[in-house]
């Protein structure tokens, strides 16, 4: 549930202009009276403006704070004002456009800030009190919401690395399980032992498990059968077969097109690899090259593409802010 503060909400003229000021282009510097940070401010500049802000917000929370006097919707917006100015991923959203878009939940801010600013106290070093809020906990970063990008790249480097993993396996199937009857015997073995367990959990579900497990047996049974001493169509069509089940494992297909597209494929594929050890460990080495190159290159694009995005803001915000000075200027003539 969110909750955006208007000037209606205030009670008293007092608090109607401080909400509107508030709430105006940049109005969090202006009602604090505070000067905004640049760019390349170093630390020492940081923790003066954050005292800054820190002074001048404990002030105005004795004025403004509803015990004595003030509404609870301007006390509201000065809460998240300091939390925005001592929050420096905030601050920066704010600086781009002067107006702070995200909206929060007074019962999960004001009122809690109500009742701590009113009840906390606490000793400055000189022996002095002052009011304090749970506001002035936020200095944190908020950030951390995933973005479109970083999503993307998540799900991009877990296919690779799923893709990877199943091209070992279907290496370590036809080059080693398939050709030794110390791995392969064990092996069906536990192929069997699965479906079954499978079959027992859940009967409804397990058909095409049971299935998948037993033409994974059979292909591994045929490219043993065929040898892979020289290419042989034997050993191809078992190969064909497993790699097949194993790119259906990746995709997980919902369509019959799809289903028969992996099955059309993976034959043309089973031909170029031809259980030779050099090509899976070349499509492995491709595959985790390429597993690089996104772990490079994502966080390239999601840079390039935060900076487009900041780019249009500070416009916007020019034009906004712009578009207060004339309304300003007209209300005073």
């Amino acid at each position: 549930k969110s909750f955006t503060p208007n000037v209606e909400m205030a009670t008293t003229e007092k608090d109607q202009e401080a909400l509107r000021t508030l709430l105006s282009p940049d109005g969090y510097y202006t009602y604090l009276n505070v000067k905004s940070l640049e760019s390349s401010a170093d630390a020492e500049a940081v923790e003066k403006f954050g005292e800054t802000v820190k002074k001048s917000y404990r002030k105005l929370c004795l004025k403004h704070h509803p015990d004595k006097g003030g509404s609870a919707a301007t006390f509201h917006a000065l809460n998240r004002a300091f939390k925005v100015l001592k929050t420096p991923a905030l601050r920066k959203q704010y600086d781009l456009l002067g107006l702070d878009l995200d909206d929060e939940d007074p019962n999960e801010d004001t009122e809690h800030d109500i009742n701590s600013s009113s009840k906390s106290k606490k000793d400055d070093g000189d022996g002095n009190t002052s009011s304090s809020s749970a506001g002035e906990e936020a200095g944190g970063d908020t950030s951390g919401a995933n973005t479109v990008m970083s999503q993307i790249a998540t799900a991009t480097l877990g296919g690779i690395l799923k893709l990877c993993v199943q091209t070992m396996l279907m290496g370590a199937t036809s080059l080693f399980i398939s050709q030794y009857r110390i791995l392969l015997y064990p092996s069906l073995i536990f192929i069997a032992y699965t479906a079954v367990q499978f079959r027992r959990a859940d009967p409804a579900q397990a058909g095409k498990a049971s299935i998948v497990l037993v033409m994974i047996g059979a292909g591994m049974l045929t490219m043993h059968f065929a040898g892979n001493d020289e290419w042989t169509l034997l050993f191809w069509l078992g190969e064909s077969l497993v790699l097949g089940l194993y790119m259906l494992n990746i995709i997980s297909p919902e369509s019959t097109t799809v289903l028969i597209a992996i099955f059309v494929v993976a034959p043309i594929i089973a031909f170029f690899m031809g259980g030779r050890f050099w090509r899976y460990a070349m499509l492995v080495g491709c595959e985790a090259s390429l597993g690089l190159i996104a772990i490079i290159v994502f966080p390239m694009m999601e840079m390039i593409l935060e900076e487009l995005i900041n780019e249009k803001l500070r416009k916007v915000g020019e034009k906004i802010r712009a578009h207060a000075r004339r309304m300003d200027q007209m209300k005073n003539k």
